[in-house]
């Protein structure tokens, strides 16, 4: 029997990483919507961080940006918002949400995005284990574990907005990138290119969640 040519090798690793991606993407819709069908009116509202994330999303949807200090909260002399939280992620969903077509709204808009970005860190995981030695089995068992994990899927339904989904797909591609480096590249130039970008991701990841310090 002959072996797979590396089109076939590529197509079955797109099509397996697309079943993880919808694969995921339902099973966390499902969540939550399983959630709406617990309240009166099918509706879920934001809580706590997250409800003060979607408020700073609003902000910039609206006014374009974000004010210095944000007199809303701690009234009246409000907080400098720069120096008590996470910011940068607000102006990517605002300006995704305004040029989604259709007539959601934006609280079910930004749902959407969280999880859609949320899923991206899927891939990564493949790549992650498959360059460190894995393959390709090792690379789908474990992105399809983290795509369908309980721990996993309650962080990232779309119920609830948190620093760390933001962050999760740049440390993952960070990591995939570096064991690119170390045991793919063939070239200096290739590996100082990797290299660069894999520190670039882990920047990114930094300044979307400041835990990411601890890695």
């Amino acid at each position: 029997m002959k072996p797979f040519s590396n089109f076939a090798k590529i197509a079955i690793q797109i099509a397996l990483l697309l079943l993880l991606v919808a694969g995921a993407a339902g099973t966390r819709r499902h969540v939550l919507n399983a959630q709406r069908q617990l309240t009166a009116d099918r509706s879920i509202p934001f809580s706590l961080e997250s409800a003060l994330a979607f408020r700073r999303i609003q902000m910039v949807y609206r006014d374009g940006d974000l004010p210095r200090i944000d007199r809303g909260i701690q009234y009246p002399a409000g907080v400098v918002m720069r120096e008590v939280d996470t910011l940068g992620a607000e102006r990517a969903y605002a300006h995704a949400a305004k040029l989604w077509p259709g007539t959601l709204n934006l609280a079910e808009k930004v749902r959407w995005l969280h999880l859609a970005w949320f899923c991206l860190a899927i891939p990564a995981m493949f790549f992650w284990v498959k360059w460190m030695g894995g393959g390709i089995a090792g690379g789908f068992w474990a992105a399809a574990f983290y795509a369908v994990a309980i721990s996993a899927v309650a962080r990232s339904t779309g119920q609830e907005l948190s620093h760390e989904n933001n962050a999760l797909p740049f440390l993952l591609w960070h990591l995939a990138a570096g064991a690119w480096v170390r045991n793919r590249a063939g070239t200096f130039r290739a590996r100082l290119i990797g290299g660069w970008v894999s520190a670039a991701l882990a920047g990114l990841a930094l300044c979307a969640w400041d835990m990411v310090q601890f890695y």
